[in-house]
């Protein structure tokens, strides 16, 4: 599946389950609350993290509790679908930025920018 048309199924979810009521996806206002909720799964990542460690086994595990899926893993997923149902309800075509900023990527030095993180 494409990442156009996982963000497709996103926004349709979204305007179905009625969290998109209302929304609009060009206010900068509710574009900041927007991306701060994707802010949040990244921390709940982070909480999975600090809670279950940090082995590849419990960052790959994803745990039912009560029928709903939890763990690390579940969390980044959250926070990649709520930025493409954001860039599908505002016409964004990410997937070709996707493509753009990784061979740009590739012409840059290593360690550019001296970064370790």
């Amino acid at each position: 599946m494409r990442i156009k048309d996982i963000g497709d199924k996103a926004y349709t979810h979204a305007v179905a389950a009625g969290f998109a009521t209302g929304r609009n996806y060009h206010d900068p206002t509710q574009v900041s609350s927007m991306l701060m909720l994707a802010v949040s799964e990244l921390a709940e990542a982070l909480e999975e993290i600090r809670t279950h460690g940090a082995t590849f086994a419990a960052i790959s595990t994803i745990r039912l509790e009560n029928g709903k899926p939890e763990g690390y893993v579940v969390e980044i997923a959250d926070a990649v679908i709520r930025l493409l149902e954001m860039c599908r309800g505002q016409g964004l075509d990410l997937e070709s930025a996707i493509k753009v900023k990784m061979e740009y990527n590739l012409t840059r030095p290593k360690m550019h920018g001296g970064k370790k993180i």
